[in-house]
């Protein structure tokens, strides 16, 4: 590995404590300069400066006016002075707040985190929870939770698996797709230091728990590694341990991974790496280091080094020039803000990258005077090349035009969407929340709805008029001319049966268009795939363009599902009892009849056992599960197979909305639950984890779930080409078609008269007859009695001129 030797002096910035920072004149996008802070508004009063402190002080993140906080508020107890944690939701850039609460215990230390992926719908939050009797510390677990159905504050909070046996300290973490990787420390405490990483690869439904980092230095100092995902795989990490350099200094260190964190290929001191030699008793320090990676996984690394362990010193940036991921070279340093001798004048160092500009932000706190003013100040610097120089954007000045005074951790953020800049959460006597705007000029078009207001799966019936349509919204902050929109539906799994386009416009930044598009009639039961996407010239932001839905058209009485592989299936378990997962149906029409319920299932590791089936009413808070329909339970004995429950006496009827069904898992390892990855995935997926709430594999997979349906539908009255025939009676639905104890059919009869009803077994004997006399004419509904058989049953039904084909009735004792 190739390694610069020596310390890049060219184009440094330095911020002395006494003259006030400059700003540079030049081309620069216009948001260059000292911003006002708006707004400047109490979050919550927070006890101690641990409310804000952990990973990096990143106990804020921000996605447009969306703006979410992790902290723990004041309990009045002089030991244990946080009354839990709680999470703060603000939808308008942080004037007014929603406060939820993750956790009552009082604790001493929380050190609180929160992420949220680009790719994720919700935030992930994390804390420790350490507990003081007085005169020492309890074991301390660390804590992870999302919310189950952002932003209505229904949280899944768990456990870290032997967070709390190895007492771990001071959480960090970062997720992508479907893996979340988390570190912690142990302090020691007269054991050696050491660190550890969760892994989870699938949204946390599992977790693998190791040993991290165990420093040869065992019995001294170590901090919490600092992970980030980046693609494919690759995962770097920043951390500090004890180096001797003739004292006993806190040297930085970089690690890779490109198995998700699995294994480990590298560990490089930085100061080796970049030829520096360190000044006397230099020393990087807790948590004054952060980092970030950029679209092609190139780590921009911000560190303080001071003289041993003082709070303030010089701050620096560090990066490769040279490789890829897993063999990075050419490491530099570029000092940001002090004199580089170790000097007392800045501290708490974040740094940020903003990929759709191509920005990096790096904010210190320190002693920035201007004036009369020498109170400690919030600088911030930019860069648009990618590290290699950086503009010295002057100190955070306040509405009443004086300069902030910086509390803890002057955070950088970018939103993932515009605006953009920098953000963050302060501490004074309160947490403060600061956006200065910085505000690029963007172009950006995105599809914001299509086909359901849902944007998820769904279903319609065969032979009725269905709607396309699109809302387009203009995400950016310039106005956006014409574009054009595409609307197709692809017979599965590769036909098209339906295309359409227009164009529309102009829109204003944040302005919706509405387009609907000519009407199409589905005449055959059938799976689809909905492809809707729009184009404007010049949109930065492609990945907002189009949208892919799962559409099943159907008939009156149908099995629903989202199946679409019959061949290949995925087991999964949870690993404790309680736990579940289900699917959500909205049916296409009402009333609808729910006759048979059948999930694909297969016995957990340890064999045999039950599972709870439930039918759910969608009358929770927000449309999520509520009232419990129906449920029964099941003894799984088989490796792999559907098990089928139906509702004793009269069928469950949905007149409106949705219904959801559920299976929650009794033993400890088992049953397993089916799933199928094959494409379109309707994201109707939603697990049990004490409460229901979208799940974590929703992108991925479709659960291996059926309910067979009996809808009302007038299919002449809808446009389909199948009608009644004239003369003879038409067996329109027959449920539960298994049963205990009764039959119910519906049927139309085609003239006034008798009607008789027939059941035979299977070697055509006839075993029951029924007479239903004087009908009228057109549809009817009856229940037939079928207490005391046992089998499979051929039911037929006729008038004195012709009989129906016969239908299949499986009853059981």
């Amino acid at each position: 590995m190739l390694f610069v030797a020596g310390l890049l002096m060219g184009g440094l910035i330095e911020a002395p404590p006494i003259e006030a920072i400059g700003i540079d004149e030049g081309d620069f996008p216009a948001s260059s300069g000292a911003p006002e802070i708006t707004p400047r508004d109490t979050i919550s009063p927070v006890p101690n400066k641990r409310s804000v402190l952990g990973t990096a002080g990143k106990n804020i993140a921000v996605r447009g006016n969306t703006v979410v906080v992790i902290f723990g508020p004041p309990s009045g107890d002089p030991i244990n002075f946080f009354d839990g944690v709680e999470v703060g939701y603000s939808f308008d850039g942080g004037h007014t707040w929603d406060f939820f609460v993750l956790s009552t215990t009082q604790v001493r230390r929380v050190y609180p985190g929160v992420i949220w992926p680009e790719d994720w719908d919700s935030p992930l939050f994390f804390w420790q929870e350490a507990e003081s009797d007085g005169s020492t510390y309890l074991p301390s677990p660390i804590y992870v939770a999302w919310d189950l159905v952002f932003p209505n504050g229904v949280f899944n909070v768990e456990e870290l698996p032997h967070s709390e046996e190895w007492d771990v300290w001071l959480p960090s973490a970062d997720a992508s797709g479907d893996t979340i990787i988390v570190t912690g420390i142990h302090l020691g405490n007269g054991e050696p230091y050491r660190s550890f990483i969760w892994r989870s690869y699938d949204r946390g439904i599992s977790w693998e728990a190791d040993t991290f980092i165990t420093p040869s230095h065992g019995y001294e100092w170590h901090d919490t590694p600092i992970p980030r995902i980046g693609h494919d795989g690759y995962v770097a990490v920043i951390t500090d341990w004890i180096v001797g350099y003739g004292w006993d200094a806190i040297a930085p260190f970089f690690l890779e991974s490109l198995d998700g964190g699995r294994t480990w290929i590298d560990t490089i001191n930085l100061w080796d790496a970049c030829g520096w030699t360190p000044y006397d008793s230099a020393s990087g320090w807790w948590y004054d280091y952060d980092f970030v990676l950029d679209t092609n996984d190139r780590p921009h690394i911000a560190w303080k080094f001071g003289v041993g362990i003082l709070e303030y010193g010089d701050c620096w940036y560090i990066s490769p020039t040279e490789g890829a991921p897993g063999a990075w070279e050419g490491w530099e340093m570029r000092l940001i803000a002090g004199e580089g001798n170790g000097a007392t004048i800045v501290t708490q160092p974040s740094i940020t990258y903003d990929p759709y500009h191509g920005i990096l932000y790096y904010a210190v706190k320190g002693f920035f005077a201007s004036g009369s003013d020498t109170f400690i100040d919030i600088g911030y610097f930019t860069s648009v090349d990618g590290g290699n120089t950086w503009q010295d954007e002057g100190v955070f000045v306040g509405p009443d035009e004086q300069e902030e005074e910086a509390f803890e951790f002057p955070v950088v953020l970018s939103s993932g969407e515009v605006p953009c800049g920098i953000r963050g959460s302060y501490l004074g006597d309160d947490l403060i929340f600061y956006h200065a705007g910085i505000v690029p000029q963007v172009t950006d078009i995105s599809v914001f709805e299509s086909a359901n207001k849902d944007n998820l799966g769904f279903f319609v019936l065969v032979g009725d008029t269905f709607v396309p349509y699109m809302i387009i919204r203009n995400s950016g902050t310039e106005y956006a001319g014409t574009y054009e929109a595409y609307f197709k539906i692809k017979k599965f799994p590769e036909t098209y049966v339906y295309s359409s386009s227009m164009t529309g416009g102009p829109l204003a930044p944040g302005e919706m268009d509405t387009l609907i598009f000519p009407p199409w009639v589905p005449e055959e039961p059938m799976k689809y795939e909905v492809i809707s996407w729009v184009y404007l010239y010049g949109d930065l932001f492609l990945s907002n363009n189009w949208m892919k839905l799962d559409m099943r058209s159907v008939t009156g009485e149908t099995w629903l599902s989202y199946l679409n592989d019959t061949v290949n299936v995925t087991l999964s378990n949870w690993y404790e009892p309680g736990r579940g997962w289900g699917a959500r149906f909205t049916p296409p029409s009402y009333p609808c009849d729910l006759e048979t319920v059948a999930v694909l299932l297969g016995m957990g590791e340890n064999g045999p056992d039950d599972a709870v089936i439930v039918l759910v009413d969608d009358d929770g808070p927000g449309g999520m599960p509520g009232t419990v329909l129906f449920q029964d339970t099941v003894n799984v004995v088989d490796s792999l197979n559907w098990y089928y429950v139906v509702p004793e006496g009269t069928p469950v009827t949905i007149s409106d909305g949705s219904f959801y069904v559920g299976v929650i898992q009794l033993g400890e390892v088992g049953p397993a639950f089916g799933f199928e990855r094959a494409h379109p995935v309707s994201r109707q997926t939603l697990e049990y984890t004490g409460s229901w709430g979208p799940s974590r594999l929703r992108e991925l997979a479709d659960p291996k779930i059926m309910v067979k349906v009996h809808m009302e539908v007038e299919v002449t009255e809808r446009g389909s080409q199948i009608g009644f025939a004239t003369l003879e009676p038409r067996l329109i639905s027959l449920f539960p078609s298994i049963t205990r104890n009764s039959v119910n059919i519906v049927f139309s009869n085609p003239y006034k008269g008798d009607l008789f009803v027939r059941l035979y077994d299977v070697s055509g004997r006839l075993v029951r007859s029924w007479k239903f006399g004087d009908l009228k004419r057109g549809r009817s509904k009856e229940s037939l009695n079928v207490k005391g058989l046992e089998g499979v049953y051929f039911l037929r039904l006729g008038n004195e001129r012709y009989w129906s084909p016969a239908r299949k009735v499986v009853i059981l004792k």
